[in-house]
């Protein structure tokens, strides 16, 4: 056997291997992610990206503690970056709007209104903000994304269906209709 496939066998390994902590420890990452956050959309992107963060750093786990206890900590620093980033988020735009720059996007600024547009998509979960960016800034049909990001073409419609209801909460927010962004199906 050559080594690249020893190499390949090796890496195959790694994967089962996560695979199996993945099942083994996914639930438990959610529950906190989703006693953080208060939300399940949220509590799913911060567990899945606490186990990206995992893959990524497994060979800095020393084994000084439990797995369990490692990856609850990633989970937590996780959930709080994104917290973090969300709260800096809102008070952008309420500076944005004590300087009166939202009014310029009520006044039909297309730039004021994009970049608001943008923000409010930010803070979205990151299967809705996906699937409402290709739908709506690069004119994907629904099945196109399915095949782009490999998801059934229902899928990619609830997605895109609450980013909307998301995105209409948040113009509503700040006194604004959904028809000032021109926010409408691809």
């Amino acid at each position: 056997m050559n080594s690249s496939c020893i190499g390949l066998e090796s890496s195959n390994a790694v994967l089962v291997g996560f695979t199996e902590q993945y099942d083994k420890h996914y639930s438990r990452m959610f529950r906190i992610a989703l006693k953080l956050s208060g939300k399940a959309d949220e509590a799913e992107d911060i567990a899945q990206e606490a186990f990206i963060k995992a893959f990524r750093g497994a060979s800095r786990f020393r084994g000084q503690s439990k797995l369990s206890t490692w990856l609850h900590r990633i989970t937590v620093n996780t959930a709080w970056d994104l917290l973090r980033r969300k709260k800096r988020q809102r008070a952008l735009l309420e500076e944005a709007r004590a300087r009166g720059e939202l009014d310029e996007v009520a006044g039909g600024t297309e730039k004021a209104q994009r970049n608001l547009l943008i923000s409010f998509i930010e803070e979205l979960p990151t299967a809705e903000a996906e699937a409402i960016r290709l739908s709506y800034f690069h004119g994907y049909s629904h099945k196109e994304i399915a095949d782009n990001v490999g998801c059934a073409e229902s899928t990619v419609s609830w997605r895109i269906h609450m980013a909307r209801k998301s995105l209409r909460r948040k113009f509503e927010e700040y006194g604004m209709e959904e028809s000032s962004l021109e926010l409408t199906a691809a």
